[in-house]
């Protein structure tokens, strides 16, 4: 039982420590091929396109991979189809193109996570296989709460 413990609080860990390499990506600057990418569409258009490549980095992981960027992503999404309405199409390709050079960088932290913690990643996909918060959900609350408690008081 414990090294189940101990496999479950080193997989939260390094997944913690992993997300606080990923600095807040709000400086990301879209290139001009970003920008190249949205110029021949129309802003609904632009929306959508965007739209569908952060559905697709959620399917690859990129919400559990590189929790940071996918969050902003999904964030510049949300400011994209809020401005539809009010905003100019030139704002609305800006922005996007922000949200593809966001993704891009999540997807190259992502790689350096599965690199660097592939025996943890492995633990997990494991645990999720067997589903142990199911098997064992008092040794596993225990575990993320203990987890929890260690990141908040060491922040």
């Amino acid at each position: 039982m414990n090294s189940w413990k101990l496999h479950i609080s080193n997989i939260l860990m390094a997944l913690f420590l992993a997300g606080c390499v990923a600095p807040v990506s709000t400086n990301i600057k879209p290139s001009s091929a970003n920008v190249a990418k949205y110029s021949g569409l129309s802003a609904v258009e632009v929306v959508s396109t965007l739209e569908m490549n952060v559905n697709e980095a959620g399917k690859a992981g990129m919400s559990f991979l590189a929790p940071n960027y996918f969050r902003e992503a999904s964030q510049v999404l949300s400011e994209c189809q809020s401005a539809l309405a009010g905003m100019s199409r030139e704002v609305v390709v800006n922005n996007a193109a922000k949200g593809d050079a966001i993704l891009e960088k999540g997807r190259a932290v992502m790689g350096i996570v599965q690199y660097r913690f592939a025996k943890e990643l492995v633990y997990k996909a494991e645990l999720e296989e067997y589903g142990a918060s199911k098997l064992m959900p008092e040794e596993y609350k225990k575990v993320i709460v203990n987890f929890h408690f260690g990141v908040t008081s060491s922040t």
